[in-house]
């Protein structure tokens, strides 16, 4: 073990940049940390999360799946759920511990793509990438909360740095890890089936021009599918158990809904707006994607031209920009996870591409103006904290002392499906309510309005419906929310 230090520390002393790197994404960690507590969301989604991490952290269900998608259905792979699982043991089942254990882990990942960045393309590229992708607006904001998408930027571009990587050294760890990155980053979201085309081509390139060596291709790219397959073995035996729900909701999303009818000019140009948005928080009109879309790839080919060693990280971008455009529905941050970083080290490539005299100053005043403006953007600076966490909690303490029966149901007004959040404090503390959407019967129900609720007795709303209540017996408020006991 000191052996083992002593080398990494002579790494460091060899390597000044190495250690730089370290304290900087250091500093971006304690940046992502600050005022955590205050900001973190912690609303239905993690709340339900918390629930099934919580459930596997204690061995009480380990679930073969993840997360389900809001369009089409499907349900994703569980590796995020297994993977946050020790972080909420480790914090005591505090929920934070699953938000501080998404700002660790893609601290890590981005110093890990300095490391691969600076040795297989240049150290120059790799500065530029984790101090533009330390600070952008976007992987800030995912960095501070739980969500299964908020560490796919970073599994993204290891992808293409583990593709590069691959056929570089030619060895069977490095196709293992390929294949575990995308399985790892198709679990954290759909989205990611967008990086599978890229890698199909790179084999199949290799494949027909490498006519030498076709047999080691082979085995490189059986070795990838296996270890791809492995990962996601969960997800593929719930799917064989289960009729193969999930493939078929997956060929309907394509076959018979309108959400995956993209492609055109338009929805690309509605992708790239999007980018920026996110990524520059800027909103552009309808001409200027335009323009700008002409400059980006004229000077993205003059780049290539002047260093092809970029062509990979090039060819992932386009590929994965295309593909996006194929998603006709809605364009949401954490839809655009996969290009963040990609379009981050394009723009790097083009800067690093100009004459050696003007780099520095063109990189400079870039970096300088990108950290301005996405420092601006962050929440902890221009917003009053919420406190999601401590609230939940405080509304579901407020509930013990009134449940006095073992079969009780709470659901929430106006959105039924936000009252996860006091699920699972209210697990957590021994006091479990029924299944959600469960039809046993419950003897009392807890209606928590969050907003305005003109009718509690008689409305429609399932939860309220399916208990039939008569009577209100009892009323009181925590922290703006109004909790209604009722019985029948």
């Amino acid at each position: 073990m000191r052996t083992y230090l002593k080398q990494i520390i002579n790494h460091f002393k060899k390597d000044k940049s190495l250690f730089l790197a370290l304290l900087f994404v250091v500093g971006v960690l304690a940046l992502r940390l600050y005022k955590m507590d205050g900001f973190a969301t912690f609303l239905g989604d993690q709340g339900r999360d918390a629930i099934i991490i919580k459930r596997i952290a204690t061995l009480e269900h380990l679930t073969a799946i993840g997360p389900i998608t809001s369009v089409g259905q499907i349900f994703l792979g569980p590796f995020y759920y297994y993977f946050v699982a020790p972080w909420l043991l480790l914090f005591k089942f505090n929920p934070l511990g699953l938000a501080i254990g998404v700002a660790v882990t893609s601290s890590v990942l981005l110093f890990w793509i300095y490391l691969f960045t600076a040795e297989l393309f240049s150290k120059k590229l790799a500065w530029f990438i984790i101090i533009t992708s330390g600070v952008a607006t976007a992987l800030y904001s995912f960095a501070r909360f739980s969500w299964n998408p908020n560490l796919l930027p970073y599994v993204a571009f290891l992808v293409v740095l583990s593709t590069q990587h691959l056929f570089k050294t030619k060895k069977n760890i490095s196709a293992i890890v390929l294949g575990v990155l995308l399985s790892i980053a198709v679990q954290l979201h759909y989205i990611a089936l967008i990086l599978l085309p890229p890698v199909i081509l790179i084999f199949t390139f290799y494949f027909f021009f490498e006519k030498k060596k076709v047999k080691e291709i082979l085995n490189l790219a059986f070795i990838t599918g296996i270890s791809f397959t492995v990962v996601s073995s969960p997800l593929i035996m719930f799917d064989l158990r289960h009729g193969f729900l999930n493939l078929k909701n997956f060929l309907k999303l394509f076959t018979q809904t309108g959400t995956v009818n993209g492609g055109k000019w338009e929805e690309f140009l509605s992708v790239f707006q999007a980018l920026n948005k996110f990524i520059f928080n800027v909103d552009l009109n309808k001409t200027l994607p335009v323009v700008l879309l002409i400059v980006l790839f004229s000077l993205l080919l003059w780049a290539l031209k002047k260093n092809r060693q970029y062509s990979l990280i090039s060819l992932f971008f386009i590929f994965i920009l295309t593909g996006l455009s194929l998603y006709g529905g809605p364009k949401y941050s954490h839809y655009m996870g996969s290009v963040y970083i990609y379009y981050l080290a394009v723009i790097g490539i083009m800067i690093l591409s100009l004459p050696k005299k003007i780099t520095p100053v063109i990189m400079g005043i870039f970096l300088i103006l990108f950290s301005y403006i996405s420092v601006q953007h962050y929440d902890f600076l221009r917003g009053d904290p919420n406190y999601q966490i401590r609230h939940a909690k405080r509304i579901t303490e407020s509930m013990f002392l009134n449940i006095h029966v073992k079969k009780f149901q709470i659901t929430s007004l106006p959105e039924r499906y936000s009252d996860y959040s006091y699920r699972y404090f209210l697990e957590v503390a021994g006091k479990k309510p029924l299944e959600k959407d469960t039809l046993e019967k419950a003897d009392e129900l807890f209606v928590l309005c969050e907003g305005r609720c003109d009718l509690i007795i008689g409305n429609p709303t399932w939860d309220i419906a399916f208990f039939a209540p008569r009577k209100i017996t009892k009323q009181w408020v925590v922290e703006n929310v109004t909790i209604y006991k009722l019985t029948r």
